[in-house]
């Protein structure tokens, strides 16, 4: 199998597949590796924990972060506003909207399109759920599955409990 560096053909493949969608699933399959998806996803994880795959994924992600010159800082920064954006910020107390060189940095950071109209402008807005879970994710209230942890939940519930005193009762499902 020919080697680049101290991977195989395949793997380098795996690591430029991989930096596309951070998916390794996928990465696997378009990697060139045939075999099931469930295959692909034992395959994939065990390629994860390659000590030669894992740093090169690594110092591509550096390279590509430098030549963005984006930071964590950044990153963060972002995701804080898309989280926090408010859509009521978009209007004034009459219920029209305000002049877009008035709306607020955080609010302006959510907007992901504005098409102009006869009417007006339209906005886009980013997608606060998922923001929200790339949220979670940073903070480690979601596993590698995307299944929320019990404890994360179990605060939630707690915090719930607390916000609206005995209104909320937690119920059990059973199978």
């Amino acid at each position: 199998m020919a080697k680049k560096g101290n991977l195989t053909g395949k793997q380098a493949a795996f690591v430029r597949e991989y930096l596309v969608d951070h998916n390794a699933t996928r990465a696997y399959l378009r990697a060139g590796y045939r075999c099931s998806e469930g295959a692909a996803k034992s395959n994939a994880s065990r390629m994860m924990t390659n000590d030669d795959v894992a740093s090169a994924i690594a110092a591509a992600a550096k390279v590509a972060t430098d030549v963005a010159n984006l930071t964590v800082q950044d990153t963060l920064t972002t995701l804080r506003q898309l989280v926090g954006y408010d859509v009521r910020k978009l209007f004034d107390a009459e219920g029209l909207p305000v002049p877009i060189q008035q709306i607020d940095d955080d609010t302006a950071a959510a907007i992901v399109g504005v098409e102009i109209t006869k009417d007006g402008m339209k906005f886009k807005m980013a997608d606060k759920v998922a923001t929200l879970e790339k949220a979670m994710k940073y903070h480690a209230l979601f596993t590698k599955d995307y299944e929320a942890q019990a404890d994360a939940l179990a605060q939630l519930v707690e915090y719930t409990q607390g916000a609206l005193g005995s209104r909320i009762k937690p119920i059990l499902l059973e199978d």
